[in-house]
């Protein structure tokens, strides 16, 4: 091998490291674990004289996934004080729900067509994660009000 030819492959050498390492046209290709996940709907009070809050997607809502466990869509709340989280086991997000919200006097506020913004919350860029979305229940009864 001539000096210049070891020069031009030690070169290309020093060219590649930075692009092999970066993740990009590596010859390593990044493996995921086969695992999934559930994303989480967060919605926060405190919302005067509301008693239950409950959310709907295309697939149905979480009330009636606590009587039909088949549904795989939004599972019924964890309620702590006035913060409902909702779970979705089959890692969707949708990109708009419903929001019901049910009143001490049994009256129902219904909110159509809420756009959901997702912010993933673990995992990784390649392979994807568990998502979070948030929404203010004031916000979201005040918007119906007016």
């Amino acid at each position: 091998m001539t000096d210049v030819s070891w020069r031009a492959t030690l070169a290309g050498i020093v060219l590649m490291v930075p692009v092999v390492l970066s993740g990009c046209g590596s010859v390593f290709p990044v493996e995921c674990p086969a695992i999934g996940w559930s994303n989480t709907i967060v919605v926060t009070g405190p919302a005067d004289g509301v008693s239950a809050v409950d959310l709907c997607d295309e697939r149905g809502c979480a009330a009636e996934s606590a009587r039909r466990p088949d549904l795989l869509g939004i599972q019924p709340p964890s309620v702590d004080g006035t913060v409902w989280t909702f779970s979705l086991p089959d890692m969707s997000t949708p990109d708009v729900i419903s929001v019901r919200a049910t009143g001490t006097d049994g009256a129902v506020l219904v909110r159509e067509g809420i756009a959901v913004e997702w912010t993933r919350v673990g995992g990784s860029e390649q392979c994807g994660g568990p998502g979070e979305a948030r929404m203010d229940l004031e916000a979201v009864l005040s918007s119906t009000r007016s």
